[in-house]
């Protein structure tokens, strides 16, 4: 552990030892200023941050799984079919437009009729599971078509 004395002259000289620099970044990361030089207390904090980690990707997971079984309601037999044979699927817009959304979160849909190959990107403002996004996306297309055109960039 560096003593106070000795860190102001390393500070002053811009000389600082690599090992005091990573337990001062990990410190301020985690403000625990206190621990710096106590390793215990870092393995700790690793144990704390690899279970929150772990808790994170399981919510995220049970999201993703929401997600897709909410898709998977919202489309027909045959888009079901479809969508598991070419991760994607075909809705016809509340106007009569004819769109394909492909698997994916931006710049996945495609206009299939009135003109054929027009892509456009309109995804939630949030970081949401992949199927939600295209939950969203048919959504906008079933109900407001017009809505849909308005807010997608076309690509």
């Amino acid at each position: 552990m560096v003593e106070w004395s000795g860190w102001g002259e390393m500070y002053a000289n811009r000389v600082v030892p690599a090992d005091v620099v990573e337990h001062l970044a990990r410190a301020y990361t985690h403000r625990f200023v206190t621990a710096v030089g106590h390793p215990e207390v870092w393995s700790g904090i690793d144990v704390q941050v690899q279970r929150q980690y772990a808790e994170h990707r399981a919510s995220r997971e049970h999201a993703q799984r929401q997600a897709e079984q909410l898709l998977r309601r919202l489309l027909s037999p045959m888009q079901v079919e479809h969508y598991r044979a070419h991760l994607c699927f075909r809705v016809r817009g509340s106007q009569g437009g004819l769109y394909e959304i492909a698997h994916g979160y931006s710049g996945n849909v495609y206009e299939i009729e009135p003109s054929y190959g027009r892509r456009y990107c309109a995804h939630p403002p949030m970081n949401v599971p992949v199927e939600a996004a295209m939950v969203g996306q048919l959504l906008m297309i079933n109900t407001d078509e017009s809505g849909f055109l308005r807010v997608a960039i076309p690509q």
